[in-house]
């Protein structure tokens, strides 16, 4: 359990006088991995946001984007009181109008609409499940839309993941392999936890670290070797690097035999058509470099395999995750010591009594929601838009923008926002949000080998 159990303390400068400031226990939830950290104030003004080192997972490292959240709390663009529509939707004219009667009218357009409570929808935008997704439940609406995933890693993978193991998340256990096959991944500036797990893992224990990749990322850099591929490629060259191991027997055929749904001999005979050959002609690398490189990967028994978005976002990029998952399937590097684990975490139950589920009960995303509201296959009365902005940032945004703009498709838009976005420009009320530091939450990551929880 991780929170202010140490009490850093940290002078800052404010107009050239140092002052004291105390941490205050801090739960990064600006992505999935849900660092722990420390937040300081000086006279009720956020000044600083950095990791935890006692933190299991993260040991005080912090992206850029959570280093530098803090400014956000003191932003002069912040909207800090709701804001009412009095003009037409886009056209920019507000007025500021009291909590009591934002509450008062947001509440009367619920009512109004709670004989149909599926015309109620949210678009959730967070990584984790919310109080607007509680209210959802409470009102017994079925219409959460999520624009976000609520795992780590894109939706192929996590597609993949289902399919071949029932879990969303894989970790690799990078601290104590010899062995990393990375496909697409730039753990070095995209996952901190990992960075650090895996630069130990180079220095202290002299893992060899293989990536392929399409351009020279900071991953693909420290490693020992890489490989620049043609783009959506990876997904042969593991299935061709698959058939060498099986025909070469340095499988693990009892793992196959007593896990799979395949035996060896059937999966064999299956993965002979991917030769390193046809792979050298669909990637640009060598059939004798895959060759080699599935060998060694096969005799080192402790080994994992690392992929990402430079396969999920391509085409057909659940095979080519599921590809490269069978790399650690044939050799049995599944949840051992230095291999691809199984995810460990908390279930972070609600408050309690807590309502039946109903709109969190659907974790998939919506990237068709606009589309379908626009074909008329959704009746939408009230729409909440939370830490989302899909004018902006979703799919087909400008789908977004033409429907939220209609009174017709979309008549009630409440945001909930700390500032201005494409999306809030077209509501009809702005309920202003706390900012990340601000935030008190709690929550826990598949991001260690042992469980553990934040709070802030």
């Amino acid at each position: 359990f991780f929170s202010s159990r140490r009490r850093h303390t940290r002078y800052i400068s404010v107009t050239g006088v140092q002052t004291c400031a105390l941490p205050i226990s801090y739960l990064c939830t600006l992505c999935p991995w849900f660092d722990g950290g420390f937040t300081y104030a000086e006279n009720g003004n956020i000044k600083k946001a950095e990791g935890n080192p006692d933190h299991i997972a993260t040991r005080g490292k912090f992206c850029a984007k959570g280093l530098a959240s803090f400014f956000a709390a003191t932003d002069p663009d912040r909207i800090l009181v709701p804001l009412k529509r009095v003009g037409k939707r886009g056209s920019g004219e507000w007025r500021e109008i009291s909590w009591e009667e934002a509450i008062s009218e947001v509440a009367g357009k619920v009512q109004d609409a709670s004989t149909d409570v599926d015309s109620i929808y949210l678009n959730e935008g967070g990584f984790k499940d919310s109080g607007c997704v509680r209210f959802m439940d409470t009102l017994g609406s079925r219409s959460v839309i999520r624009s976000r995933l609520l795992c780590i890693g894109a939706a192929p993978r996590q597609a993949a993941l289902e399919q071949a193991f029932g879990v969303n998340f894989m970790l690799p256990d990078l601290q104590h392999t010899k062995y990393v096959l990375n496909f697409g991944a730039n753990i070095m500036e995209t996952a901190l936890p990992l960075a650090q797990r895996l630069t130990d893992g180079i220095v202290n224990n002299r893992l060899k670290l293989v990536t392929f990749d399409v351009r020279m990322s900071n991953t693909a850099g420290r490693s020992g070797e890489w490989f620049p591929v043609f783009p959506g490629s990876d997904g042969i060259i593991a299935l061709a690097m698959a058939n060498v191991i099986m025909q070469k027997g340095l499988m693990n055929s009892d793992f196959i035999d007593t896990w799979t749904n395949y035996s060896s001999q059937q999966l064999a005979a299956d993965l002979e058509e991917f030769t390193p050959e046809r792979a050298e002609k669909a990637s640009g690398v060598s059939a004798k470099t895959i060759k080699r490189i599935a060998i060694e990967f096969a005799k080192e028994k402790s080994a994992t395999v690392v992929s990402q978005n430079g396969i999920s976002y391509h085409r057909n990029g659940i095979d080519g995750e599921s590809a490269c998952l069978l790399l650690a399937v044939i050799t049995g590097n599944i949840d051992t010591e230095g291999g691809a684990c199984l995810p460990r975490q908390f279930d972070v139950a609600g408050p309690q009594p807590q309502p039946a589920p109903t709109g969190s009960a659907s974790k998939r995303l919506n990237p068709t929601f606009p589309f379908e509201v626009k074909d008329g296959a959704h009746h939408v009365q009230v729409l909440f838009n939370h830490m989302s902005n899909p004018a902006y940032s979703s799919p087909a945004a400008s789908l977004w923008r033409e429907v939220l703009k209609d009174p017709e498709l979309i008549p009630y838009l409440v945001d909930f926002s700390p500032f201005m976005s494409e999306t809030a420009e077209l509501a009809d009320i702005i309920l202003p949000d706390v900012v990340d530091v601000e935030r008190h939450d709690v929550a826990s990551s598949p991001s260690a080998l042992w469980p553990w929880i934040s709070m802030s």
